[in-house]
């Protein structure tokens, strides 16, 4: 009895697993890239570019593009200190033009942030970026890198989301961390046991993932997506900020609830004047 069972087990998994790469293949096909909105107003702009070849096929370098007033500025940890612009040890404020590469290929826009966010993201950057916590210490392998200090900055300043596969540094936490996930709905945990710099990462938004030597493997359950740490990181739909999403359903439901108000408003009106 127990063999047919297991077979039917094994043969649900494998459906299961398989309509999971189909619905990731199809996201992947499918989702737009992100498009950037020149109009006025706060804008913040997180960047990337892959590292020149061959790190770049399995990391990339991200930054910080953030607007209060009238130019952009970029905002980075570089691997030599006080390379050029306005540095304050690694973290380089406009070293280089907000859109530029790093030598491995053209920049990549993956998110971009308007309004009070935007606004509040920027005016704390300018406060924390230049006492952020490592900016005398660099290491490109495991970290603290670009990355780290991009997760970082993004947690401290009040914006959520979760760098891709691809962002090597942006688990790490020192010798061992423990810590809400960067969408803050979740937990993680990176430790270095047994020299294998080992972590797990379980959240509603960013999904789960497994890190071994920093770099990441996992799946995203909303949107659907396998996170894994080749090319750009990620398989599947267009990664997005949960807590928007679940502002957009709840003003849907508030646009409905109120046409129905209406809508029993006036017949009630309809049957008193009939």
């Amino acid at each position: 009895m127990g063999g047919p069972k297991r077979v039917a087990h094994r043969r649900a998994v494998l459906r299961a697993a398989l309509g999971w790469f189909v619905l990731c293949l199809v996201g992947h096909l499918a989702s737009p890239p992100p498009t950037t909105n020149n109009g006025p107003g706060p804008i913040v702009r997180l960047m990337r570019a892959p590292l020149p070849s061959p790190l770049g096929w399995a990391a990339q370098h991200y930054w910080l593009a953030t607007r209060n007033r009238r130019e952009l500025v970029r905002w980075e940890v570089w691997q030599d200190a006080d390379q050029g612009g306005k540095s304050w040890g690694h973290v380089h404020r406009n070293f280089m033009p907000w859109n530029s590469g790093v030598g491995g290929g053209p920049a990549e826009l993956v998110k971009e942030w308007r309004g009070s966010g935007a606004q509040r993201f920027s005016t704390c950057i300018e406060e924390r970026g230049p006492v952020y916590r490592d900016r005398e210490l660099y290491r490109a392998w495991p970290g603290p890198n670009s990355n780290t200090f991009v997760d970082a900055m993004l947690r401290e300043c009040g914006l959520t989301w979760t760098l891709d596969g691809s962002g090597v540094g942006k688990d790490y936490r020192g010798l061992l961390g423990v810590s809400l996930t960067s969408g803050g709905t979740g937990v993680q945990v990176e430790t270095p046991v047994l020299g294998l710099l080992l972590g797990l990462l379980l959240g509603i938004d960013e999904g789960v993932q497994v890190h071994v030597l920093a770099l990441t493997l996992g799946i995203d359950v909303w949107p659907p997506a396998i996170v894994h740490p080749v090319g750009d990181g990620r398989f599947g739909f267009a990664d997005a900020d949960l807590s928007t999403d679940l502002l957009g359903v709840a003003a849907l439901i508030d646009r409905d609830r109120a046409y129905l108000c209406e809508r029993e408003i006036g017949q009630e009106k309809v049957r008193a004047d009939f």
